[in-house]
């Protein structure tokens, strides 16, 4: 989708902004708002000029002209001073950026097309506004008396002062030095840290504990022999000197020295570590006094190889990294695609387009010579190349790469592409590292790994199959290049082993709708016929072909078209295992037009039923509208759905479609804001409690963490307010997963449209009403990413494509904390099929208490409709329990389910695949 927003208009009835291009007359050359990531007001940074030395007060200009009408007037103008030490300082401003005037109304000219003009008195220290966002209010920062500064005007208009969603236009950087006046004064002489900080010269940062498990953004001390892994961070050696030792980045752990301790960095943390504590500096911790807590390191080893001592000489990079000064950082490769957090070295004659990153430019001497942020692309010098990097290498780069800095890469050659240095090979969920966190740490958050081997295509569908493997669909990927090209693409993936195998697919199935059948085939209907703004499409053109995916031969076969076309459409398994779907964006044969028709697929002849035959609705319902089986049958609408506005008055609705009549209902809150929510059966599903949690805008802004609860067995149902997703900030694209042991996983999501990733995970037990923070992915995740559950209690999460265009292509597998808390029950016997209101013998071995049946999960755009836990009723003691089925279908449709049982310490089995009948 990655010109949705540049085709989009003004909201009419229920149809989506991209509708209305052919609608209303609004050409996408003047459609509101931005897209996110290009530029919409034309602006030049006239002063000061690029290799300007600035002191005293420095005049400020830009002009600025408005390109797109539908935005209006520009309202205000902003320079912004760049330089990487402001992150040291601060370093939540990742940006490393600080606000140095504004201007409101133009010196000359109209607002439409005019020059602007402040002035910035230049001052060793600043209290300013800063790039920090998360944090409150302003900041004080001091200036180096040095060069490395840039200065950028960044322009803002009437559609960003309605929206939030810019900045709509930013000009190309100015280096520049500055000059304070001699030298910069010392900082005031620090006072002692508090007890639960620690301070490195003038930095200083809150502690989280000590001998703790480090969690996201957590900086711990270690004490003992070795420090646990941080394959995702920075650690320090500190000795019994208080003066750091060694540093270790993305290592198995740290040797401990004698009298010392380890302080573990992630995240935040690990950049303010990375910035501040260089070999050799002195380290205070707690009061200022630096001895360390006397409590053992948890579950020591000994280290598989010396901590380098500090009289060791430096060692040269290594095959896969990159030097500038002290500082390495491993290199993703040369010339290849740049992934969420790549350091790429490109050659040639420019970069590709980095609007989300920091690049420089490294001349033949092997100096910088330029830096550039978030603009589209680099000259590269001749006989040098440009470093790119994007998320943590970006932060990396803008704090060790001022210009003149050298670089030095090994033999002075390119060096082969390597995996990013967050991608630790997957390990088995049951088996522990060499060197754990504390067990009460993971027993309580669980552990997260990033697979090894990149996936073949873009998962933007994924379905756990009837044999345990995992199909992931792409199509085209959101790639006009591939579709194009006829190059659509699916795999097959095996978790236990980590194989993939390709399976190229006859038609393009990029944002298409699909479905378990009840014989465990997966049936995949609607996509792309056609990108909107490419080859003269109105909007995005919905496919109406289907085919069905048969896990048994690995092969797809074509069954008859649906009635009309259908991109973004919602498939619902019935009680009878025929298929309902709806939604999606037709826009054929250049006319901009939602679908309305009501599909059915009957599952006893494999085919798509007239229009005739299937009661209809007359309404556009959105694209991939929530729509869920309830227990009497009927349909319900959560209120979530995907791009433009809600397709009902009150958010939510009951849906009958055996006569296509419709009731809504009462009480969510943020109705505009469900737009990439999130929606869940709750688990056991006999309790019919819905939860739909966080979404946002894609079209205006805004995001909310709000999360509200329905329980569709009461007499009148409505909905009620519940706990927000834990943190503060509003969150689109969260993954929600049913675990097997009755809880819920939320992970992922972003700040805005396709952006701000937020790495946080927590889950959701429905007995307490209550969330529970555990280990975030490591891998930042937004729109165009789904999870699943797996067989043995694992959760897979797949995809990501951000604003730049990228594609996340590692897999994320979660171990819950279950798998952490001792030995697992097992299922020693069941059978294969069952049916409805059937009873059956069940081996286990274990305190087994209850049984549940999960239906397999097919999810996309963080959803899947069909998701459920099913409670199993048990009775019986010892080694044979006898297990009766529902006898309701429309609880639990016909299909293939995942059979677990728990234990007392809430611990579940490996699952048994059983098909219901």
């Amino acid at each position: 989708m990655n010109s949705l927003r540049a085709l989009a208009a003004r909201s009419l009835a229920v149809l989506t902004t991209v509708l209305l291009v052919g609608l209303v007359g609004v050409t996408p050359a003047s459609a509101a708002p931005c897209p996110w990531g290009t530029q919409c007001v034309a602006v030049t940074l006239s002063a000061p000029a690029s290799g300007a030395t600035l002191s005293g007060t420095v005049p400020l200009e830009a002009t600025a002209r408005a390109t797109q009408s539908a935005r209006g007037a520009v309202v205000k103008v902003e320079w912004w001073l760049y330089h990487p030490d402001f992150t040291r300082q601060v370093p939540e401003n990742s940006e490393g950026r600080i606000l140095l005037a504004e201007a409101t109304a133009p010196a000359t000219g109209t607002r439409t097309d005019g020059t602007w003009r402040s002035s910035w008195a230049v001052a060793n220290r600043m209290t300013t506004k800063d790039g920090a966002y998360g944090l409150p209010g302003t900041r004080t920062y001091t200036l180096p008396n040095t060069g490395g500064y840039s200065i950028e005007a960044h322009v803002l208009d009437e559609e960003w002062s309605r929206t939030w969603g810019g900045p709509p236009g930013r000009s190309p950087a100015a280096n520049v030095s500055i000059d304070v006046g001699g030298t910069t004064p010392p900082p005031p002489t620090p006072t002692p840290p508090a007890a639960n900080e620690v301070r490195i010269g003038s930095a200083v940062r809150t502690l989280t504990g000590t001998n703790i498990y480090r969690a996201a953004g957590a900086l711990v001390r270690y004490t003992g022999t070795r420090s646990p892994a941080n394959p995702y961070g920075v650690e320090v050696a500190v000795g019994a000197d208080n003066k750091v030792t060694a540093v270790s980045r993305y290592r198995v752990g740290m040797a401990i020295p004698a009298g010392g301790y380890v302080l573990s960095g992630h995240q935040v943390s690990a950049a303010w570590l990375d910035a501040n504590a260089p070999v050799g500096a002195t380290v205070q911790v707690g009061g200022g006094t630096p001895s360390p807590s006397p409590s053992p390191t948890p579950s020591p080893t000994p280290s598989p190889s010396p901590t380098p001592s500090p009289t060791s000489p430096p060692t040269a990079p290594a095959a896969n990294e990159i030097q500038i000064g002290p500082a390495k950082h491993v290199l993703n490769g040369t010339n290849v695609a740049r992934a969420a957090d790549y350091l790429v070295r490109y050659t040639g004659t420019a970069s590709p387009a980095n609007m989300w990153g920091f690049e420089v430019a490294v001349g033949a001497d092997g100096k910088v010579a330029s830096i550039s942020r978030r603009q589209p692309g680099m000259a590269i010098p001749g006989g040098g190349y440009v470093l790119s990097g994007h998320g943590e290498s970006e932060r990396w780069l803008e704090l060790h790469a001022p210009v003149g800095a050298t670089v030095t890469l090994p033999g002075g050659t390119a060096p082969a592409p390597t995996t990013p240095p967050t991608t630790p090979p997957t390990t088995p969920p049951t088996t522990a590292p060499t060197t754990p966190p504390p067990a009460t740490g993971l027993a309580a958050t669980g552990r997260w790994t990033v697979a090894n081997a990149p996936l073949p295509a873009r998962a933007i569908h994924s379905t756990l199959l009837r044999d345990g493997r995992v199909l992931l669909l792409a199509g085209s990927g959101n790639n006009t290049g591939d579709f194009d090209a006829g190059t659509f693409k699916s795999a097959v993936w095996n978790p236990s082993t980590g194989a993939f195998k390709e399976i190229r697919v006859p038609y393009d199935m990029f944002c298409a709708g699909h479905v378990t059948l009840a014989d465990g085939r997966v049936l995949i209907s609607g996509g792309t016929e056609g990108y909107a703004g490419h080859k003269n499409a109105v909007g995005y053109v919905g496919s109406k072909q289907s085919y069905i995916f048969d896990p048994g031969t690995d092969s797809y076969t074509k069954v008859n078209d649906t009635i009309e076309g259908h991109w973004y459409p919602t498939l619902t398994k019935l009680e009878n295992g025929n298929i309902w779907s709806v939604g999606g964006y037709d826009n054929r044969d250049g006319v901009a037009k939602g679908s309305t028709a009501v599909e059915m697929f009957d599952a006893a002849t494999n085919r798509w039923q007239p229009r005739t035959a299937t009661p209809q609705t007359n309404r556009y319902w959105g694209t991939y509208p929530h729509f869920f089986l309830m227990a009497n049958g009927n349909l319900f609408f959560t209120g979530g759905y995907t791009f433009g506005n809600s397709p009902s008055a009150t958010g939510s609705v009951i849906h009958n479609w055996r006569n296509a009549t419709s009731g809504d209902v009462p009480g969510l809150r943020n109705r505009s804001l469900r737009d990439q929510a999130s929606s869940v059966l709750l688990p056991p599903a006999q309790n019919q409690t819905f939860m739909i949690a966080g979404g946002g805008s894609t079209d205006r802004g805004g995001a909310t963490n709000s999360v509200d609860l329905i329980n569709l067995n009461s007499a009148n149902p409505a909905w009620t307010p519940g706990p927000a997703l834990p943190g503060p900030e509003g969150r689109m694209y969260v993954n929600l997963t049913t675990l097997p042991d009755r809880t819920v996983l939320s992970s992922n999501g972003s700040t805005g449209p396709r952006a701000g990733n937020v790495l946080r995970a927590a889950t959701y037990n429905p007995a307490t009403n209550a969330w529970t923070t555990v280990a975030a992915d490591p891998v930042g995740r937004n729109y165009h990413s789904s999870s699943l559950v797996l067989m043995d209690g694992r959760v897979a999460v797949f995809g990501s494509n951000p604003a730049d265009g990228s594609f996340e292509m590692r897999v994320s597998v979660y171990e819950p904390a279950y798998l952490f808390k001792g030995t697992r029950p097992t299922i020693t016997a069941a059978p294969a099929t069952t049916g409805y209101g059937a009873g059956f013998d069940l081996g286990v071995t274990g305190d087994v208490v209850s049984a549940s049946l999960t239906a397999v999960g097919s999810a996309t755009h963080q959803t899947d409709t069909n998701a459920r836990l099913v409670d199993l009723p048990i009775t019986g003691t010892g080694a044979t329990r006898r297990a009766t089925v529902p006898s309701n279908s429309a609880l639990l449709p016909p299909g293939p389910y995942m059979l677990t049982v728990l234990d007392a310490s809430g611990v579940p089995s490996v699952a048994r695949m059983v098909n219901v009948r």
